[in-house]
């Protein structure tokens, strides 16, 4: 995994989901403070393709659960409902729906799709599926319209919400056409219109959050990575967002994020506790925000103090002048919380991987100003520009991959014959021999029960029936030329 995948973008969320992780059953995602779990792909040509992964940090280890199902096309997993204060958990499917003329095509995904979710959802109102469903929607509308119930069963019914939850957008102010910069539909973007229709599903994307204005998904180009979800939990999203394309995250699709509420304050503060908060930057156009925002009354007291220190400058005491001090301070900081805000002090992490060398390094410098100059200035130049040093970073470290991973196979090799004890160091890594968490007293005890005569039989008595000079002659037998020889050449075997 790349460093810049780790520290930009998975740090920043509680729970991330893959698609196409083209990865086998003996991969592992080692990501520091997170948990992954994988659905990979059954193999039809010899290369890795397809997969999905969920990873979720360490303090959601006992409310997170992956649920084991038939489908290819879904990963599910729930959440308990206590990390958001629901009435029941939140069942979540990250989707990859291979695109159409594939040898992994299917026309029946959406169907094995839809039985297993109505499955879930029999007993679950709470339900979220998300990923790349390779289905282009345009503007389709995604819920039932009277238009569309022409059946002669709907003839007498005059509320059209009984079939639909459509109102629930209405009283969130959300509006019932989507947005989408996307013309074109497909195959698949009608079975995925069909598929929310048939399960009150709604689509998130050009209606909500930060994308209300509508985003393409996947190369500039078209939208086929969405979020659909139940009512319930539509009242409980605070944000969605289709952000920034980087080669270095994806070939050419866009991360999306979701932000849902966490009304337990519990496990909000789990989520946040390992990181101390600081102000943010000083910005010299917020100078007179600052000066405003100074507390006049706790600086006409430390007027006062700092007055009779002065009077009494002869007696003045330490602690009395730190006391001014630490007042002083306490007032800058406080204008400046209020005028800056607060961010994450997160501790800058150098990359641990062994294979990210001095050429990454300054790859990823180049990257990371490129990066810096487009987001300040923005010209086609400096995009240009930030192109050209994502692609120069992302070969840059696939070809210190490459070169690690070859250099390690040799050492290996040589190390097996030439140097054992290296080779075993070097397989194993930094891996700690498991520590057994049995108290020293709970084995004492054990085998001192084990060895006590629970019968309490006086007449208990252990015989010994061998043969002691049979035993002698045998193991003081002279051993023969011959058996020598044959132990030679097994050992040389």
């Amino acid at each position: 995994m790349y460093p810049t995948l780790e520290l930009q973008l998975i740090n920043k969320f509680d729970i991330v989901c893959f698609q196409e992780t083209k990865l086998d059953d003996i991969d592992i995602i080692d990501c520091e403070n997170f948990i992954f779990k994988y659905k990979n792909r059954k193999k039809i040509s010899n290369y890795k393709s397809g997969g999905i992964a969920i990873g979720y940090k360490k303090y959601l280890e006992h409310y997170i659960t992956v649920i084991e199902s038939e489908c290819p096309f879904v990963f599910w997993f729930s959440v308990k409902k206590e990390i958001f204060d629901f009435q029941e958990n939140v069942i979540f499917g990250i989707t990859y729906i291979p695109p159409e003329n594939t040898n992994y095509a299917s026309d029946e995904a959406f169907s094995e799709i839809e039985f297993e979710f109505q499955n879930f959802s029999k007993n679950n109102d709470y339900m979220c599926l998300l990923g790349d469903f390779n289905s282009r929607t345009a503007t389709l509308k995604d819920f039932h319209e009277i238009e569309d119930t022409d059946d002669t069963q709907f003839n007498d019914i005059s509320d059209i919400n009984v079939f639909s939850d459509i109102c629930i957008l209405d009283d969130m102010n959300i509006s019932r056409c989507r947005k989408n910069p996307d013309t074109i539909v497909n195959k698949y973007g009608r079975k995925l219109i069909e598929f929310c229709k048939n399960n009150n599903m709604f689509i998130l994307n050009g209606r909500f959050g930060k994308d209300s204005i509508g985003r393409m998904t996947c190369k500039n180009k078209s939208v086929v990575d969405y979020i659909i979800c139940t009512c319930n939990v539509l009242e409980n999203i605070l944000d969605f967002e289709v952000q920034e394309f980087c080669r270095l995250f994806s070939d050419v699709h866009s991360p999306l994020s979701l932000t849902l509420s966490c009304k337990n304050k519990k496990h909000s503060d789990l989520a946040t506790n390992n990181f101390t908060p600081k102000i943010g930057k000083w910005k010299c156009k917020k100078t007179l925000d600052f000066r405003d925002n100074l507390d006049g009354e706790m600086i006409e007291k430390l007027f006062f103090k700092i007055q009779s220190l002065h009077n009494a400058k002869e007696n003045a005491q330490k602690p009395e002048v730190d006391e001014v001090v630490f007042d002083l301070c306490n007032i800058l900081l406080k204008s400046a919380e209020t005028t800056f805000g607060l961010t994450s002090n997160k501790a800058h992490r150098h990359s641990k991987k062994q294979w990210f060398d001095l050429k990454c390094l300054k790859a990823k410098k180049e990257f990371r100003k490129s990066k810096r100059l487009c987001k300040k200035y923005g010209s086609n130049i400096f995009k240009e520009r930030l192109r050209v040093s994502e692609l120069s970073y992302k070969k840059t470290m696939d070809n210190a991959i490459v070169r690690f991973n070859t250099d390690f196979r040799n050492k290996m090799k040589n190390m097996r014959t030439k140097n054992p004890k290296e080779f075993w160091k070097l397989f194993h890594g930094n891996r700690q021999r498991d520590i057994s968490k049995i108290p020293l007293q709970t084995l004492v005890d054990f085998f001192k029960d084990l060895n006590t005569n629970k019968d309490h039989s006086d007449d208990f008595v252990i015989t010994n029936e061998i043969n002691s000079d049979e035993v002698n002659e045998m193991i003081n037998k002279e051993i023969t030329a011959d058996e020598i020889r044959k132990a030679v050449k097994k050992s040389e075997k």
